[in-house]
This record gives C-alpha cells, sequence and structure tokens, in this order.
C-alpha cells in the first residue's frame, strides 16, 4: 500500500497517462494471522485502510473517474440477513475492532463520491490453498468458532465487480457474497470428509465473536442470478490445489 508521497506520485502519473474510466481499489493493510493484529499496527492500518481510499477517492473525483472501493462484510451479525439499507451492527459506538472501524471510515469518505461503487465481501475463498483462503484457515485452526456466515468465492467477485461496470450498474454499495449462509463446522466437516484435515478441530461458541449475514437481493438484480454459496464450495473443494 503507498504511504510515502513518491508512492501516490507515481499514482497520479499513471492516471494521467492511462486516463481510465473505472478505478478499482483492491488495496487494504490486512496483518497476519487475523485482522484483529491490525490493533498493534495502528498507523500501517490507517494508512492503508483509510488515507490510502481518501486520496484515491480524491483523485477520482478530480478526474471525473468512476471509483471501485473493496470493503468487508464483517459489519454485520448472524441475528438475520442484512442488505445494504440496513445500518451496521458493529461501529464506533460499540464492538468493531480496529480493522472494522477503518473499514467503516472509509466507506464513509468513498461515500461522499458520487460515482462510487462500495462492494463488501466476506470470507474470500476459492479452490486455491493459501493463507488468505477462508477454506486454508480452517484447515489450520485447533479450534473453530462455529457460526453461520455469508461468504464470498473470489473468482465469482471478480466476475460480479466486472458486470456492475459493463451493466452500468447504479453507483452504491453492494453486498458481493454467494448465495445463502453456511456454518464453519459444516464447512470444516465437508473439508474433512475430503482429507484435507487430519485431524477434526474443536468446535467452540463465544458471546464475543459472531457471524454475518449479508442478502446480495441488490446484486442480483443489477447483474443476475448469483450462484449458491454451497455450489461454490463444493466446487472449490473438489478442485482443492494443494500448495506446495
Amino acid at each position: 500500500v503507498a504511504g510515502k508521497r513518491g508512492d501516490f506520485d507515481v499514482i497520479v502519473d499513471m492516471v494521467r497517462e492511462h486516463r481510465p474510466d473505472l478505478i478499482i481499489n483492491a488495496a487494504a493493510f490486512i496483518p497476519n494471522p487475523t485482522v484483529d493484529a491490525c490493533k498493534d499496527h495502528p498507523k500501517e492500518t490507517i494508512v492503508g485502510n483509510v488515507a490510502f481510499p481518501l486520496f484515491m477517492s480524491h483523485l477520482c473525483r478530480l478526474g471525473n473517474i468512476a471509483f471501485m472501493h473493496l470493503s468487508t462484510g464483517c459489519l454485520f451479525d448472524e441475528q438475520r440477513e442484512y442488505d445494504e439499507q440496513d445500518d451496521t451492527t458493529r461501529g464506533w459506538d460499540g464492538y468493531c475492532g480496529f480493522y472494522v472501524g477503518t473499514k467503516l471510515l472509509a466507506e464513509s469518505i468513498v461515500h461522499t463520491y458520487d460515482k462510487h461503487y462500495i462492494l463488501r465481501l466476506r470470507l474470500p475463498f476459492d479452490e486455491v490453498d493459501h493463507p488468505r483462503n477462508y477454506l486454508t484457515k480452517l484447515t489450520k485452526f485447533d479450534k473453530v468458532f462455529d457460526h453461520v456466515n455469508s461468504l464470498t468465492h473470489r473468482g465469482d467477485f471478480a466476475k460480479w465487480a466486472l458486470d456492475l461496470w459493463e451493466k452500468r450498474a447504479p453507483f452504491g454499495t453492494y453486498h458481493c457474497v454467494n448465495t445463502g449462509q453456511m456454518s464453519a463446522k459444516a464447512l470444516t466437516m465437508n473439508l474433512g470428509m475430503q482429507g484435507l484435515i487430519p485431524k477434526l478441530p474443536e468446535f467452540v461458541h463465544s458471546p464475543d465473536t459472531t457471524g454475518a449475514w449479508l442478502s446480495n437481493a441488490k446484486l442480483a438484480a443489477a447483474i443476475g442470478p448469483v450462484r449458491s454459496v454451497h455450489e461454490a464450495v463444493a466446487e472449490s473443494i473438489s478442485n482443492w490445489r494443494k500448495s506446495e
């Protein structure tokens, strides 16, 4: 993520040279092993998750360029399915965590520019074994919080983002998740049945953590049917590509 003046100058020069119609910001500061570590890296988190989106949004405003910003679906709980019009259940006036807090600030900044898309995704996964893949994470944990979540297939997400732009969908916020939800336990059991987990973890419950359910009805209305999370997960597991 750009953090020095020279880095920002390079981006300005690239925009001047290529004159894009749309800029997609997929940059963020996400430390290992989880976003909980953001609190230990406040400067990097603020630069990557607040200052950089502010800069990019302002740059797009000056150039009259559409701006697509990747945000998070970790703004809600699992009491029900939430749509884009619902107030977030996690925020600065309650528990949100440093990472989620900065993503909320970024959304409020991007929202001030009328030619924006905010895409909220949740627990991205696919068939590629990688530390950032939610399925990979489930194969590594000794304990798993058994919450029910909306999930985002990475390849599907890329297609949705491009479809929104190609169809010139109305600007605004979109929940970019596969249709339906799955529990962490069901996912882990499916991984175990395919021999991808040598030993099943302990499934635990905690009042301090929650899943998140997001409705993708607005996305589907804009681009057409969105495949189910169950289909996307089954395909990913059956085509699993173990890292070297």
